[in-house]
């Protein structure tokens, strides 16, 4: 059952190492370019020395300058992010209604296997696909994004989504939500579009309502002088909220962020989450191909 489940995924495997591969080479071009500049420009030089973005505000342009240029604004990158839970639907989303479609199903489940064993089956080993796929780009958007994070940190969202344990957990839950449609829609397209409308909305909903409220942020709150501290705390941060009165004014500033320190803690609880829906999602799909699809 294992190897029929496997040649049934070569096909999508071959896409999705094809697609990586495309991937990994422009982002290692690309990538060793950025961290050329990111010394050239003395970036790395006035980072080093203590310093946050705002301090070196003049290299930082030169240096944001050259990585338009490199990339076209990152519009790549952009659309690389999404890749983790496109890769998951559009693997996941076919996963039964494709058989069904073709009427293969049916001689499946006339052999000695059970619907479960073979759901199973099927989906652990499109899934290894899935999280290979996404492990291979993970690394190499790691790579790229290095010199950014140390400008911008890795809590701020371009960067918390590409990297830790996120892609993963967005991938795995976008597979889960396209079984579980393929299951109940039993067309390829209807299913594959579902799964999109609901991942999207999933994630939308995290990352702008759920994420910044997973951790209590850092609330600072001062009247004239700044804290000679502030570069370091703000550093590499998630600013939520800014808050700077009018010159004169006795309303005191405030910032609003979360901590750099706050990546782990923040990208483990959101995983959770993220896994926890996946097993709902999986649980319905094989309640329902057990017991209610005929």
């Amino acid at each position: 059952m294992t190897w029929t489940a496997w040649r049934l995924s070569r096909s999508t495997a071959i896409a999705t190492a094809i697609f990586a591969a495309v991937s990994v080479v422009y982002l290692l071009w690309t990538g060793s370019q950025l961290r050329s500049s990111f010394a050239s420009t003395g970036l790395q030089a006035c980072l080093a020395g203590g310093h946050i973005r705002q301090d070196c505000s003049e290299v930082a342009y030169n240096f944001y300058q050259l990585t338009r240029t490199l990339t076209g604004g990152q519009p790549v990158v952009g659309v690389l992010s999404l890749v983790p839970g496109l890769i998951g639907a559009f693997i996941g989303g076919p996963l039964v209604a494709r058989e069904i479609e073709t009427g293969t199903l049916r001689l499946a489940w006339t052999q000695a296997v059970t619907r479960g064993r073979w759901l199973t089956t099927r989906s652990l080993v499109a899934l290894l696909v899935v999280i290979v796929g996404v492990a291979i780009i993970t690394a190499a958007l790691t790579y790229w994004r290095w010199p950014l994070d140390q400008v911008d940190g890795r809590v701020e969202v371009n960067g918390y989504d590409v990297q830790g344990v996120i892609p993963f957990a967005y991938a795995i839950l976008a597979f889960s939500l396209g079984v579980t449609f393929s299951v109940l829609t039993r067309r390829v397209v209807p299913s594959i579009a579902a799964t999109l409308g609901v991942f999207f909305l999933v994630r939308t909903v995290l990352e702008t309502v759920v994420r910044p409220r997973l951790l209590s942020p850092v609330t600072l709150s001062f009247t004239g002088k700044p804290p000679e501290n502030l570069d370091v705390l703000l550093k590499g941060s998630w600013l939520l909220e800014e808050r700077v009165p009018r010159p004169g004014s006795r309303f005191p500033t405030v910032y609003t962020f979360q901590p750099a320190a706050h990546f782990w803690p923040l990208q483990l609880r959101e995983a959770g989450i993220l896994l926890a829906l996946s097993v709902v999602a999986a649980t319905f799909a094989f309640y329902w191909i057990r017991g209610r699809m005929h």
